[in-house]
């Protein structure tokens, strides 16, 4: 190929994984990055992102990952912790915890108005848990959809975390869910509207 010489096992993990991508989101990646096979298959060594990942670790107006106190905090909830799923997992359940639920459209607070409040919508809610993640040094970025709930059929916004060359699904909205797990609207019919670094609302 114009990028040399390939190994299959490259190309075929490399085929897989694009189809995973569509099975979940119904539509075909803008782009994939190709890694030796030697790579692709240690991908599980929590050190290794993407260097195409960066943004995902970068502060925002909103998720002010690099703010002394949002560091403080994740370096707290994160001590003892020697994986990042392990770090993940216990910034996502301090953030479900320690965040009440509020209505309210799109971004109002931030991570930091969210911290001193203690409560926010799910975009808010949001903001905070990627800037705690993304502190401890693991890509987080912002899913958009359209989803059910018991109640209706809303706009939504949660977090995905990069943990052992997986995106994991965040949303700390609801003491339901649990890191990777979403139990409190319909995963299996919803409509995707993004994916950001940056939420842009």
């Amino acid at each position: 190929s114009t990028l040399g010489k390939i190994q299959y096992e490259t190309l075929i993990y490399l085929e897989s994984r694009i189809l995973n991508f569509y099975t979940i989101y119904n539509n075909l990646p803008n782009y994939a990055t190709v890694n030796s096979w030697s790579t692709s298959n240690t991908s599980s060594s929590s050190s290794e992102i993407p260097s195409s990942y960066s943004i995902y670790l970068e502060a925002t107006s909103n998720c002010q990952s690099t703010n002394q106190n949002i560091i403080d905090l994740a370096n707290s909830i994160t001590a003892g912790k020697t994986s990042d799923y392990a770090k993940a997992s216990a910034i996502f359940d301090w953030v479900s915890e320690h965040t009440t639920y509020a209505f309210y459209y799109n971004t109002v607070k931030g991570a930091l108005g969210t911290l001193s409040s203690g409560s926010a919508n799910c975009c808010d809610t949001t903001h905070l848990l990627i800037a705690l993640t993304r502190a401890a040094g693991i890509p987080a970025r912002y899913e958009h959809g359209t989803c059910t709930f018991s109640t209706g059929t809303f706009g939504h916004v949660w977090a995905q975390v990069y943990v052992n060359g997986k995106w994991y699904y965040a949303d700390a909205v609801s003491e339901r869910n649990s890191f990777g797990v979403i139990n409190n609207w319909d995963t299996s019919n919803w409509t995707l509207v993004g994916i950001y670094a940056e939420l842009p609302f």
